[in-house]
């Protein structure tokens, strides 16, 4: 065996170097029906699988849940009007739309504190500044509240506890949770852009909530 041929110290570093490859990507064994199609139209076991893959190839996105022959065969269906018209609406989904905002928001937003003024302590200004380029990628133009204002119209509109209620009972469902997610920036985005509420609520609230559709988003 080649095994035997090696040097000790060569041996001892592929022994090494084995488990360390396995855990780069260590997905959990998943149902048949968690496949997803990528965007280089390779069909991956699951969200995760994808995800590990999109590592060596940056740009890499879901297309839609399930197998790509699945999108494939609606390609095969026939369609009405314009034949240069792409039949994507029949396989769109949550994920994918998602996907979409959080390219906008990693390009536009991860790099935004201080393009609106703010200084480095003042966390109203900065939270209020987040949001509203989070919800620009949402396709929701910010009004004039602030961060204070913003927290308490999602407080009363319940958007934390009804997006964490949401993501209990999705469990390891991409499409689901990613319904969650969306309905989340529809929440927050909304109370961003809304104008005359009173401010009765303390920064603690508001961070939360700016932190909430960092992670969630």
């Amino acid at each position: 065996m080649v095994l035997c041929t090696m040097s000790p110290a060569r041996l001892t570093a592929l022994l090494l170097l084995v488990p360390m490859a396995m855990a780069t990507c260590p997905c959990p064994p998943v149902l048949q029906s968690s496949k997803v199609c990528g965007s280089n139209s390779v069909t991956y076991d699951s969200q995760c699988a994808l995800d590990c893959a999109a590592v060596q190839q940056p740009g890499l996105v879901t297309a839609h849940p399930g197998s790509c022959s699945d999108s494939h065969n609606a390609l095969k269906q026939p369609t009405i009007g314009n034949p240069s018209n792409k039949p994507r609406s029949s396989v769109r989904s949550s994920v994918d739309d998602l996907q979409k905002i959080r390219s906008c928001q990693k390009t536009k937003c991860d790099s935004v504190s201080g393009s609106c003024g703010c200084s480095s302590g003042d966390t109203k200004c900065n939270a209020k500044c987040g949001w509203t380029c989070y919800c620009d990628c949402f396709g929701v133009s910010a009004g004039k509240s602030d961060a204070t204002q913003v927290a308490k119209c999602m407080a009363q509109n319940n958007c934390i506890e009804n997006t964490i209620s949401c993501g209990i009972r999705c469990g390891a469902d991409d499409e689901c949770n990613a319904k969650c997610a969306l309905d989340n920036f529809d929440c927050q985005c909304k109370c961003n852009g809304s104008l005359s509420l009173r401010p009765t609520l303390g920064v603690a609230v508001a961070l939360l909530s700016a932190w909430l559709i960092r992670t969630i988003g």
